[in-house]
């Protein structure tokens, strides 16, 4: 343990370099040894060529990354870990975003992120997205 999991659309292409987001993460993990043995950090990726997103109506695509860690580490490790990577995916994907339409980027504890535009999302999503803005 840990293992890391990312789903992305298909339609993000080799521009994603999937590859290569799974290295920053292992570098990540692996400056935390005192807690990741590096032995235990596994990482994969899952492609998904059938997806559907919103109404379908445009190319439309998402990234979803789960982290899994074993249980007895602390609260406060979590908290840093789950914040390090959550600052790696959005720095990776940054430019190829950027080409698409600009991300939401949901600084949760469940590091949920979504592009979705504003007309798609719902009320109470598009007055929080202002407020994070």
């Amino acid at each position: 343990m840990p293992h890391f999991i990312v789903e992305y659309t298909a339609n993000l292409g080799e521009e994603a370099d999937i590859r290569g987001l799974l290295e920053k993460v292992h570098r990540v993990l692996i400056k935390r040894r005192d807690s990741f043995p590096i032995g235990g950090i596994r990482s994969r990726a899952i492609r998904l060529d059938e997806y559907y997103v919103a109404d379908g109506a445009e190319d439309d695509a998402f990234v979803h990354a789960t982290l899994k860690i074993g249980a007895g580490r602390p609260e406060q490790v979590k908290k840093e870990v789950g914040a390090e990577l959550f600052a790696v995916m959005k720095d990776h994907f940054a430019p190829l975003f950027a080409k698409r339409r600009a991300p939401h980027w949901s600084p949760i504890r469940t590091c949920a992120s979504s592009r979705l535009p504003a007309r798609r999302r719902p009320a109470w999503r598009s007055s929080a997205t202002a407020r994070q803005r």
